[in-house]
């Protein structure tokens, strides 16, 4: 008897299909792991004056460039941020100091060229005042070549007197828009 009820558990193990028990032989798909270079997970680098910054959020690489003029008491006067959009569009946010006229407009050039973006405060900040901006690709050549970002804007005092020397030096721009552009891919 004891034959004949192994005989069966066998017989009916055997008569399984081994689909029932085979696995997937395709590995499971892990999500795409999202890494900079040599695997970091945050990195900076320098080019000249201005630096290059990564780091990972929520899966996605988030890169930008970023210089900061300071003044003799080593407090950062102005701060400049790129970044690059999904069509390689250049843009970013200068912060500028407080006390200035944010009904009026801040004008960007380079040097002394007549090319000249108008743009205003969005907000402020406890760093200062944010000034978001778009750059076009001529502005970006202007950007590469140039030697200086110059801000003109109105403080906001008795006789609206114009504030014309803050600037964002440019040294080091262009190889740090390259590898700006190299990180986002």
């Amino acid at each position: 008897m004891k034959k004949i009820l192994n005989f069966f558990v066998i017989s009916g193990l055997l008569s399984i299909s081994p689909v029932a028990f085979a696995q997937n032989s395709k590995p499971i798909a892990k999500p795409s792991v999202t890494t900079l270079p040599n695997g970091a997970s945050s990195l900076t680098e320098t080019y000249d004056l201005w630096s290059v910054n990564c780091g990972i959020q929520e899966g996605k690489k988030v890169c930008f460039m970023l210089r900061q003029e300071v003044n003799d008491q080593n407090r950062v006067v102005v701060a400049m941020n790129i970044m690059l959009d999904a069509d390689d569009v250049v843009s970013g946010n200068l912060t500028v100091p407080f006390g200035i006229l944010v009904s009026k407009p801040i004008r960007l050039h380079v040097d002394d060229s007549k090319t000249v973006i108008e743009t205003g405060v969005r907000t402020c900040v406890p760093a200062g005042c944010v000034v978001p901006i778009i750059f076009d690709k001529s502005f970006v050549a202007a950007l590469r070549s140039g030697k200086q970002l110059k801000l003109s804007m109105t403080v906001a005092a008795p006789g609206e007197p114009p504030l014309n020397d803050l600037f964002v030096q440019l040294n080091g721009f262009g190889d740090a828009l390259n590898r700006l552009i190299v990180l986002q891919k």
